[in-house]
């Protein structure tokens, strides 16, 4: 497995078992989780045996008259990859001398970790403009983000990691479904895809970015898809407006049945075909789902489709047969 990125210092502080109550940053990247998904874990759980059983052993060795140790040893953290560090342990005592909290302190080994190609990736990977981040394609979890990427959607370092990419992304109707659509065809078709696509930080405000993002496979992780992307600033409303009709008319001029829902299953828009065919309009059915329109035999079939897709995270094509006043239409 790869080695996760050697942090600077990383600092935790532990109850007398384990239980971690304080992590600095630098902590937080070494074990490649966010702060609030570590706190109340045991730092135990993050060191592989045999090593664990010797970490204990030491730890059981401070003494309120020698409360100050170190020792090296190995780290694997939440997503693979195995570091060594040497860490130095401070403990603190109660007035009968029993350990109640420890402080570790690690730092790089002299001589091992990366390799000065490796060090000098890091470095490029913290401080380069763009924002850059690796997600799985199999479940669409992200598996890292760097620093600049962090920033630009608001999150702490190492919080995005093990979070599905459709955190990232705006979903306020029309543009940002078809969008989506469009990147995962061009990935399975081209293995490649560069554009402008919409975002939403931690806090919820939205954002623009160019992104280029391209489709591989990693020796750890699968087939993945890489995102390098950078804040380019919202185009003036006249030009966005213009965009937004031409697609609408694209849609509504098609012969094609099209509709968009959100992820609780509600329609968002339907085009002036599927209004025709179910004698229905876009305001009417906006809102809805599949049981207020369908049977529910044919409702279930749809929502299972959809979860199909959901699961796929990416395009399929089946046959659904929906009742209408001529008979079952496909």
């Amino acid at each position: 497995m790869n080695a996760p990125p050697t942090p600077n210092v990383p600092i935790w502080r532990a109850n007398a078992d384990g239980t971690l109550v304080f992590l600095n940053d630098d902590a937080c990247t070494l074990l490649q989780s966010g702060r609030d998904r570590l706190l109340g874990r045991s730092f135990f759980e993050f060191v592989p045996e045999p090593a664990r059983t010797r970490l204990k052993q030491h730890l059981a060795h401070l003494r309120a008259q020698t409360p100050c140790q170190a020792i090296d040893h190995e780290i694997e953290p939440s997503h693979g990859g195995v570091l060594t560090l040497r860490w130095t342990h401070f403990g603190t005592f109660d007035e009968q001398g029993r350990l109640t909290e420890i402080v570790g302190v690690g730092e790089a080994l002299p001589g091992v970790g990366a390799t000065p190609n490796e060090a000098l990736e890091r470095q490029i990977l913290a401080n380069m403009a763009e924002g850059v981040n690796l997600a799985r394609r199999r479940d669409a979890v992200i598996v890292y983000a760097n620093q600049p990427f962090e920033r630009m959607f608001g999150y702490g370092p190492g919080e995005l990691v093990g979070r599905h990419i459709s955190v990232l992304n705006a979903s306020d109707g029309l543009t940002p479904a078809l969008a989506v659509a469009d990147v995962l065809q061009s990935l399975e078709r081209d293995g490649l895809w560069a554009g402008t696509i919409r975002n939403v930080r931690k806090d919820g405000e939205g954002f623009q970015s160019h992104a280029v993002i391209t489709a591989f496979e990693h020796p750890e992780h699968g087939e993945v898809w890489l995102s390098a992307q950078h804040e380019v600033p919202v185009r003036e409303s006249g030009e966005a407006h213009e965009d937004h009709r031409a697609l609408e008319e694209l849609i509504d001029s098609s012969t094609a049945v099209i509709y968009i829902k959100d992820l609780d299953g509600r329609y968002l828009r339907i085009n002036r075909q599927y209004e025709e065919l179910f004698d229905v309009t876009n305001e009417s059915v906006c809102g809805q789902t599949d049981h207020a329109l369908f049977p529910a035999e044919t409702a279930e079939r749809l929502r299972a489709n959809d979860a199909r897709v959901l699961e796929h995270g990416g395009p399929l094509e089946f046959d659904e047969v929906v009742p209408h006043d001529d008979g079952p239409h496909t």
